[in-house]
């Protein structure tokens, strides 16, 4: 008599849980990444927020950062005190807006005279060249000097003669001098030493200064003396001509600079409230923004002065800055949503696929728990529970994996996140667990799922993607970036749609494929094509992984080419060539230099001439910037201007202008250059990057001895070369013949672009992308394959009983898998190269690239051939493992277990 079974359908349930647990494992992986993934995505977008805007902030200098003041006082207008100044500063502070309050530290207020020239002192026998000197004056400048030998300045008072006079001819010579301390670098380059008297003179004034101390700066490098870099060094100028000019500035008594602007020395105001970088933060950056331009259209009202309102206008550089980044990190933060949602979707149908697979290794359990007694409700309970002991705990390591990876940032949505990811096994487990594995039945004879339910779901998602597709181009560029929910599930339902029609087409090739396997004897070919078609491994879920995997891993490739070669664009009509050298008088022996450098392939210098004016017959004028050039050698550089221009047109010299010129001063028309007759014989954009960006006249340096009374002295070079190597030894045969020349490069452009927080984080984030679409779908055609193999181990089982060789089980493997993968890398990899044309059609990309024009879509095609290729491979892998465990599978026990 056999013994009754005490074990409950609960209890039953429980012990075929723990004795199955491999595929379980698989989905508390998943949920550990996806857990993982979820707490870094908020910690790194913060990351990524606060390192833009801080290098949008330290990526200026002080004086760029700094909001500043400048104004000279008109004739007539009397000084304001230092201390109504200072009052009138303190009150602007406490009116600006709070964001930019909170960054803008104590103010400073410097007071400056017009340089004027200055007789060198008596014991210099050979004076180093002409010395100009400037006054300025600071009520705190003590503060920031260390004073090395002699004293501070006195102040000095206007000789009561000098007060009354209504005469601007001033001479003061005989008067007391007016003391001032210079740098001890300005000392030394301008040869001046404690003690020494100095003659100033200008239109009218004649006056005598004395050198009455020497100091260093306290803290060279700090705010202060960078937006005060004329007081720390003197300027020294070559023109070329044997005659050097030194100007140098030095501090006078605060109370001296009044008597200065009685004795008719011009006085201008610099004011500026120093910006800390590190107080710049994301969450401020908008207001700080608002808070400049707010300031700069309201201006400084200066204190009253003998009737004058005067405003001084505020700059700065900081509100353009932080505009361009948060441009970036809205671009960035669209483009990474648009890439996320795709693998966010796959992760949901992996999800299924794994819990799929475990529910139907559950199948005999949930069968017989149901026929003991176990009501739906308790098998849902059960099915839940399960999925929470396999998802919590393995949220709660990712959620801490993520604290460890990126401790800073986030927020509640870094915590909050990742258990919500660990919620989703449960809830899966919930929907499929109840009402799997009631009975046996033939998968094969519907799995091409022929019903309505299908046929509405499929047309109402295709509907969607075209319909989101449409409204995306309709739309166009949003004003403002950002996560754009629209463009951000696009790719997803192009996907879900593409995958549908792979689903609906494959089908009918494989029927093709089967109908000629059945005149064939491989036995191989006629099964596996047979079991393909009815009872398929992978479907939506999985072709949805394996198309969006692709199409993200392609569609990564092609933004970051879009962007690379979009930024090497802008560079380049930034500069005008690969190489710019500015700042210097290029003669002919360092163009040679320059032009015989190797790698170098063409050199275009251009000069000015003396021309102010265009005139043309009906008496028009404008004013106008005229340049000379080898006009030969500049098209060869910058094809948009015209070149030949070496020969006289009907006598006249042959002359290009700019385009904002043309509708005064029509093609084919004869005018004047200064006193010369021209012919406009062409016009070229404004923005040719030949100097200036409009008004502008280009004739060829062969007539510079008319146009130009100096003759031909360029001083722009625009340099073409082979290679970024070669650019760089371009730039350094520039310096080496030219030191004082600027030299900018197109690949410093573009590294200086590239260098933005924002281009890392989206590369990143491509990378990372592409990295979990192949994961995902590796994963995916892994959990088809083990969701099918208790129907494919019963087929293998019972052929291998009937002679069917163990190697035979990978032509099966092979005939439900390779064709779904390769038709689903092959849609995804187009999709994949479409989609940078849709971003680009809705997408701003030129915070990234740093240009001003459309960005055009750029393909690596041997990136992308590499990409499928190694899709493919990973894939591959993921096929060889579901081999390797049919064909582990016993055939004895499977045909008694599952025979049907």
């Amino acid at each position: 008599m056999t013994r009754r079974s005490h074990v409950g359908g609960m209890r039953l349930l429980v012990r075929s849980v723990a004795a199955d647990v491999s595929i379980s494992v698989l989905v508390a992986v998943l949920t550990l990444v996806l857990a993982c993934a979820a707490g870094l995505v908020p910690r790194a977008l913060d990351t990524l927020r606060a390192d833009e805007v801080r290098y949008a902030a330290d990526s200026l200098s002080a004086p760029q950062r700094d909001v500043t003041s400048a104004t000279s006082l008109p004739t007539g207008a009397a000084l304001p005190e230092f201390s109504e100044l200072g009052d009138t500063l303190a009150s602007t502070r406490r009116q600006a807006a709070p964001a930019l309050r909170a960054l803008l530290g104590d103010p400073h207020t410097v007071m400056r005279s017009e340089f004027v020239p200055a007789d060198p002192p008596a014991r210099l026998t050979d004076p180093p060249g002409q010395l100009q000197v400037e006054f300025a004056a600071d009520p705190d400048y003590r503060d920031h000097i260390k004073l090395r030998s002699g004293k501070l300045p006195k102040a000095w008072t206007v000789p009561s003669e000098a007060a009354d006079a209504q005469s601007y001819v001033l001479d003061l010579s005989k008067d007391a001098p007016v003391d001032f301390v210079l740098s001890e670098a300005t000392a030394r380059t301008m040869h001046l030493q404690v003690g020494d008297v100095l003659t100033v003179s200008n239109d009218g004034l004649t006056l005598r200064v004395r050198v009455s101390g020497l100091f260093d700066p306290v803290d060279a490098s700090g705010d202060y003396w960078a937006n005060t870099p004329t007081v720390t060094v003197a300027n020294h100028y070559d023109n070329g001509d044997d005659i050097n000019r030194y100007t140098g500035t030095g501090f006078v008594d605060p109370a001296t600079v009044r008597a200065l602007e009685a004795v008719h020395l011009g006085i201008g105001i610099t004011m500026w409230f120093p910006v800390a970088a590190a107080a710049v933060t994301p969450q401020r950056a908008e207001g700080i923004v608002d808070g400049i331009r707010a300031l700069a259209a309201a201006q400084i009202k200066l204190p009253d002065s003998v009737g004058y309102q005067l405003r001084s206008p505020v700059s700065s550089e900081l509100d353009d800055a932080l505009t361009a980044s948060l441009a970036r990190i809205g671009t960035a933060e669209s483009l990474l949503a648009l890439l996320a949602s795709g693998p966010l979707g796959v992760v949901i149908a992996v999800f299924a696929l794994g819990v799929r697979a475990v529910v139907d290794r559950r199948s005999a359990a949930y069968t017989l728990a149901a026929a003991r007694g176990a009501s739906g409700r308790q098998l849902r309970a059960a099915a839940a529970l399960e999925g929470l002991a396999t998802g919590l705990p393995a949220a709660v390591l990712g959620a801490v994996a993520a604290a460890l990876l990126l401790p800073a940032g986030g927020g509640a949505a870094a915590w909050l996140a990742p258990l919500a990811a660990g919620l989703v096994p449960a809830a899966l487990f919930a929907l499929l667990g109840a009402h799997r594995g009631f009975r046996t039945t033939r998968g094969d004879l519907s799995a091409l799922g022929r019903g309505r339910g299908r046929l509405i779901v499929e047309a109402v998602v295709v509907g969607l993607a075209v319909v989101a597709a449409l409204l995306l181009v309709r739309r166009g560029p949003i004003a403002q970036a950002g996560l754009d929910p629209l463009l951000a599930l696009t790719p997803l339902l192009l996907a879900l749609a593409v995958s549908v029609l792979v689903l609906r087409l494959l089908p009918v090739v494989l029927r093709v494929a089967h109908t000629a396997a059945r005149r064939s004897r491989g036995l191989i070919g006629f099964l596996g094509s047979a079991r393909a078609v009815r009872d398929p491994a992978l479907g939506v879920s999985a072709a949805l992984a394996v198309v969006v995997g692709v199409c993200v891993a392609v569609f990564s490739s092609g933004v970051l080419a879009t962007i690379d070669a979009g930024t090497q664009h802008a560079a380049l009509s930034e500069l005008g060539a690969d190489v710019v050298a500015t700042g210097a008088v290029f003669d002919a022996p360092a163009r040679s230099a320059v032009a015989r450098t190797s790698g170098v392939t063409h050199v275009a210098a251009i000069g000015p001439a003396d021309a102010t004016s265009l005139g043309v017959p009906n008496g028009q004028s404008d004013g106008i910037t005229a340049l000379l050039a080898d006009t030969d050698a500049l098209h060869a550089v910058r094809q948009a201007v015209p070149g030949g221009l070496g020969r006289r047109v009907d006598g006249e010299i042959p002359v290009v202008i700019s385009h904002d010129l043309v509708q005064a001063h029509p093609i084919g028309s004869d005018g004047h250059l200064g006193v010369v007759d021209v012919r406009i014989v062409g016009e070229a954009p404004n923005d040719s990057r030949l100097g200036p960006d409009g008004s502008w006249v280009l004739a060829d340096a062969a007539f510079a001895k008319e146009l130009a009374s100096t003759g031909f002295q360029p001083d722009r070079l625009l340099i073409t070369t082979n290679s970024v190597t070669d650019a760089t030894a371009a730039a350094a045969a520039v310096k080496k013949a030219q030191p004082a020349a600027v030299v900018r490069d197109a690949a410093s452009v573009v590294t200086a672009a590239h260098a933005a927080p924002a281009n890392g984080g989206l590369l990143t984030g491509t990378l990372a992308a592409a990295a979990a679409g192949a994961l995902l779908a590796a994963i995916a055609v892994f959990a088809g394959s083990a969701a099918a193999s208790a129907s494919r181990n019963r087929t293998v089982a019972m052929l291998r009983t009937m002679g069917l060789a163990p190697r035979g089980a990978l032509g099966l493997v092979a005939w439900e898998l390779v064709p779904i993968v390769c038709a689903a890398t092959a849609v995804g990899a187009a999709l994949g190269l479409a989609l940078p044309r849709l971003v680009t059609a809705t997408t701003d990309l030129t915070p990234f690239t740093g240009g001003t024009g459309p960005v055009a879509v750029h393909t690596d095609w041997g990136r992308a051939g590499l990409i499928v290729l190694g899709f493919l491979a990973v894939t591959g892998v993921a096929t060889l493992v579901a081999v390797l465990l049919a064909r582990r599978a016993d055939p004895a026990r499977t045909v008694k277990m599952g025979a049907e």
